[in-house]
């Protein structure tokens, strides 16, 4: 692709869709009938996937002359992006930590709360390219931010009833340790919708 030709609101959408996969990845991991070893595999596929991705986005804007928004928020966005699909990564890494064979349907519950969130930031990113007069852009926007409050009282409710439960110590370490991963992915979900926010605001 010549240097002219790059559509970074594009590549922006193709590198969400990598984190989607990455939360799809989590989300059929933790379905009944599936092994958590080829949900493991998939999800760092997608996190390298998405790192050399990154990486060309930064070779595109070394050559850029004039790129469509600055510089840095392209570099913030990306990276935001980068950060989200190795916090899904993470939730995988401590499930195969702790030799997690069998979930709770609490933790599959949290995994669609997040695979929702990255399909919402794809259709974030389809408006991106038109944020200065995308109505929609911003009712899109404003549904991510709602699942935040989703998220801590889906979080806090489960926590709560969780550890009023007479558990092992290592049991309420293992499931602390996976809510709070998948707690921290929801978070640089959060994050990207922040990053691209404040990017449309800077470049109105």
């Amino acid at each position: 692709m010549a240097v002219k030709d790059v559509n970074y609101f594009k590549l922006f959408i193709k590198q969400l869709q990598i984190c989607q996969k990455a939360a799809q990845s989590l989300c059929l991991m933790l379905s009944p009938d599936s092994s958590p070893s080829d949900g493991i595999t998939a999800i760092y596929k997608a996190k390298v996937e998405g790192s050399d991705f990154k990486n060309k986005i930064y070779e595109h804007l070394a050559r850029s002359f004039l790129p469509p928004i600055e510089r840095e928020d392209i570099i913030l966005i990306s990276k935001s992006i980068e950060n989200a699909t190795t916090a899904i990564y993470e939730i995988a890494a401590v499930f195969d930590i702790f030799s997690v064979n069998c979930t709770v349907v609490q933790a599959k519950t949290f995994a669609d709360i997040i695979l929702r969130a990255c399909t919402y930031l794809v259709k974030a990113a389809t408006e991106f390219e038109h944020f200065k007069r995308s109505k929609r852009f911003d009712y899109i926007m404003s549904e991510i931010e709602r699942f935040e409050k989703e998220k801590y009282l889906f979080y806090q409710n489960f926590m709560k009833e969780f550890l009023s439960m007479n558990h092992a110590p290592l049991e309420i370490i293992k499931w602390k340790s996976i809510f709070d991963a998948m707690k921290a992915a929801f978070c640089a979900c959060l994050n990207i919708a922040e990053t691209i926010k404040d990017a449309a605001i800077k470049n109105r």
